[in-house]
């Protein structure tokens, strides 16, 4: 009984289930395993002082991995060798073992249920590319808060000679390393420019417009830095649909229905006669007019559902109509629907308005 821990099966307690702990805890169990008869009093004063010690042991090797999990939400996700010198490998493999670290590529770690989150997948990709990979296209553009929808892949600028496999939620540039680099958030991406650039190569259409236009329009970046960048790039489809998108956006257009309007329902070579982006002040407020016929007076306004719809937008327009009327324009409205899906028919409640206010006595007069 000098040394009863030492007689004792304790060295190995820890990594017992609990099962076990509890027969290895049973005085009685003890009495067999020593093989002689002594005092259960003191038997049991010493298994208590060694299970304390087992669970002061169980409760640091828990705070451990708490403080692996801590900074892995810190940091969005970490490679695994990463935490294992700051923190020990038994505590990262505590971590991952109680599910509070989960794997989002091969040797980089997120929070569980994290994995999924684009700025997680964004981060994990960064790493795992390193040290030539950037985050590129849509998926930087939301980064740089050019736009608030989240893209449903995550795409990585490297150069050709990297080759490594990559899961379906990304894909892979290879047009070599950024000229630039910035870290936002731990995460590597391109330039602003650089990412709407290939947000038009990457993206639907109505998508890479409304992108070109938010980056411009917000002025996320002047038109010349994303000219340049254009220019880096060897192979772009529409590219020159691209350079006309630049000259036009806040000048002529400065959203996506707007954009379909000018090029495709109202062009210029048919209706020279509409002025675009007008700036007028009823009762003392700004309004801008999408486009405006000067000599009939109309006010043709292209309502997306993102600012038009609702009881709120319902309000706005009303409000704005009675400002435009009260300098005798007449605002004409054309929904994305109209716009898209019937073109002809918004052509003609044009010039059928126009055709009437001209006919009127004395016709709208012009100021």
């Amino acid at each position: 009984m000098a040394d009863l821990a030492g007689s004792l099966p304790l060295v190995s307690v820890s990594g017992c289930h609990e099962s076990q702990l509890s027969r290895l805890l049973d005085t009685e169990t003890v009495r067999r395993r020593l093989g002689f008869s002594t005092d259960l009093t003191k038997i049991t004063n010493r298994l208590g002082d060694a299970r304390s010690v087992l669970l002061v042991s169980m409760g640091a090797r828990y705070n451990a991995a708490s403080r692996v999990s801590a900074r892995v939400e810190q940091f969005l996700a970490v490679e695994w060798s990463a935490l294992a010198r700051e923190f020990g490998t038994s505590a990262v493999e505590t971590a991952h073992a109680k599910g509070l670290i989960q794997r989002a590529l091969h040797g980089i770690y997120a929070i569980p249920g994290s994995e999924a989150e684009l700025r997680v997948r964004a981060r994990a990709l960064s790493l795992w590319t390193a040290p030539y990979g950037a985050v590129t296209g849509l998926a930087a553009a939301h980064l740089w808060g050019v736009i608030e929808r989240e893209p449903d892949r995550v795409s990585v600028q490297v150069p050709s000679h990297w080759s490594r496999a990559l899961p379906p939620w990304a894909r892979a540039v290879h047009i070599g390393p950024a000229s630039d680099r910035f870290r936002l958030q731990g995460i590597v991406t391109v330039s602003v420019a650089d990412a709407v650039v290939q947000s038009w190569r990457e993206a639907r259409p109505e998508v890479a417009v409304s992108t070109v236009l938010a980056a411009l329009v917000d002025n996320h970046v002047p038109g010349p830095a994303l000219l340049e960048a254009l220019q880096r790039r060897k192979q772009m489809p529409r590219r020159g649909q691209l350079v006309e998108l630049i000259s036009l956006a806040g000048k002529v257009v400065t959203s996506y229905l707007e954009y379909v309007a000018w090029k495709s329902v109202f062009p210029p070579r048919i209706f020279p006669q509409l002025r675009w982006q007008v700036v007028v002040w009823p009762r003392g407020r700004k309004r801008v007019m999408d486009a405006f016929d000067a000599e009939a007076r109309i006010d043709l306004e292209f309502d997306g559902g993102a600012t038009h719809g609702g009881v709120a937008g319902f309000e706005r327009d009303r409000e704005r109509d009675a400002d435009m009327r009260s300098m005798e324009v007449e605002p004409l409205h054309f929904t994305f629907g109209d716009l898209i899906k019937r073109p002809q028919w918004c052509r003609q409640q044009y010039r059928e308005l126009r055709a009437k206010r001209l006919r009127e006595p004395g016709g709208p007069q012009a100021t």
